[in-house]
């Protein structure tokens, strides 16, 4: 069994991770994001469920609200990745819409 200080140490771990991911995002290196999320996931699944003790809950608070702020980050900036490549993909259709239209004339 998992005590409370294993458990926060490894809630800080996934903070890491999710800043880590963070820093990814934002260097548009989309491609490593699944191999850290796999870990991160882990990391999570070990710390939850918390017990109703409320020393165990205070102690997490922090370095919860740390993680979920940081996610939120991540959060929006994957999704300006992926506005970013449906925009790609919309001019790389028209383009190839004009390259089939030039060619058939």
């Amino acid at each position: 069994m998992i005590t409370p200080q294993e458990k926060l140490q490894t809630l800080q771990q996934a903070s890491e991770l999710t800043q880590s991911m963070l820093d990814l995002a934002k260097q548009q290196k989309w491609e490593d994001l699944q191999a850290i999320e796999k870990k991160r996931q882990f990391l999570l699944q070990t710390v939850f469920p918390v017990a109703d003790d409320s020393s165990e809950i205070e102690g997490f608070t922090t370095e919860l609200q740390t993680l979920i702020d940081i996610n939120n980050q991540l959060i929006a900036h994957c999704q300006q990745g992926k506005d970013s490549l449906q925009l790609q993909m919309r001019d790389a259709k028209f383009t190839q819409k004009a390259v089939t239209a030039y060619q058939s004339n």
